[in-house]
């Protein structure tokens, strides 16, 4: 029993690149301002626009030094500081950013920012009130809806996330992030056509969007088209060629495609590239434990990789835990077999994984190894 485990970046709203056409809106409608204030702001921009969090900040504190009651610059450097992981002080500029806002446009961008920041924070319930709020004060606002579309998948809200996904892109139709997400709400919902043809639509949009081949692959994998989720595998890696957890995935769509050599020898790689990756590590463990001719495995070397996995993961993946049976199984260890296999049925799996564990588990408490068919 073993599944890939479906990752994906955790994409997000590019705040960054919004906050950048804020310092030059802010430049044009402000220029009566003294000119010292002017150049920090766009000194500020400037930082921001390099990703280099700390002089951004730096900037902005000289700047509301001069300048203390405007919400822009509290918003950048509010996101500076959620950038930076500094996320009290991050919170508290937003918060300061919503109260000075005194209008439409300053206000709906502070909801937006608030919402990506308790994104980041993973209160997601808190993310999708602030986005609503940026688009109660502004129902064009296109960025918004993305955003609590994100936010909704995280809570499982699947059609609600549908729902937005088909708002932004009627408002803007070449938006790759509300495709991919679209496709993410229908993998969720386990509609792995209608997710494909999402993620099919952002490659349209953006040819080198990496995450929508790798979320492609996971869509083909969970439809058992082992080819496809090879191909879409194949592509991730030429763009991310150093990416631990594709090279595992592939190896693992590999073995179900009958090439488990090929896809020992991706999990190796995968493991090479990362050797903290739990997805990696399970998954060349999984291999070496049950692969189907005796010289391509290693109960030993399976055990070892299997449990780094589980201590990684804090014990709590049911698929990690699988594969640390399976592992002691192959080493005639049945004891630890059966007693991993049960708490992986405790933590709970999808109904088809299910039934496989606890034919495993049977197995094991008969003293016998779980081996692949093929």
């Amino acid at each position: 029993m073993n599944s890939v485990r479906f990752l994906s970046h955790k994409s997000t709203v590019k705040i960054w690149r919004l906050m950048l056409s804020l310092f030059l809106l802010f430049l044009g409608v402000r220029s009566s301002m003294a000119e010292s204030f002017t150049n920090l702001w766009a000194y500020a921009g400037a930082a921001y626009n390099q990703k280099n969090w700390e002089q951004t900040i730096d900037y902005c504190n000289k700047a509301i030094a001069l300048e203390t009651n405007n919400p822009l610059v509290y918003l950048a450097r509010a996101s500076a500081f959620e950038y930076t992981k500094q996320f009290e002080k991050a919170e508290a500029d937003f918060n300061k950013a919503v109260v000075l806002a005194t209008n439409n446009i300053p206000l709906s961008l502070a909801y937006l920012g608030r919402g990506h920041f308790y994104q980041q924070v993973t209160n997601y319930e808190r993310a999708v009130d602030d986005s609503s709020k940026a688009i109660q004060i502004n129902p064009a606002f296109q960025m918004a809806y993305v955003q609590r579309a994100i936010a909704y998948n995280f809570q499982h809200r699947y059609d609600l996330s549908i729902i937005d996904c088909n708002m932004a892109t009627l408002l803007n139709p070449d938006d790759v992030e509300a495709c991919f997400y679209k496709g993410n709400a229908f993998y969720g919902k386990q509609e792995y056509a209608k997710a494909i043809e999402a993620y099919g639509k952002a490659i349209e949009i953006n040819t080198n969007y990496s995450w929508a081949y790798q979320a492609r692959a996971f869509a083909y994998f969970s439809k058992e088209d082992y080819k496809q989720a090879i191909n879409n595998f194949d592509k991730f890696i030429q763009l991310q060629p150093t990416n631990a957890e594709a090279f595992s995935c592939r190896g693992l769509s590999k073995s179900r495609n009958g090439d488990f050599r090929g896809g020992i020898e991706d999990c190796r790689k995968g493991v090479q590239l990362n050797t903290n990756s739990e997805v990696a590590l399970n998954n060349l463990a999984w291999l070496l434990a049950t692969a189907p001719k005796s010289n391509q495995r290693d109960g030993q070397k399976a055990v070892v990789y299997a449990r780094r996995a589980c201590e990684l993961n804090s014990w709590k993946n049911a698929y990690f835990l699988g594969t640390l049976a399976a592992a002691n199984a192959e080493i005639g260890n049945f004891d630890e077999a059966v007693k991993w296999e049960r708490k992986c049925i405790i933590i709970g799996l999808p109904e088809k994984e299910m039934d496989q564990a606890h034919r495993e588990l049977n197995l094991f408490e008969n003293k016998k190894p779980y081996h692949a068919d093929k």
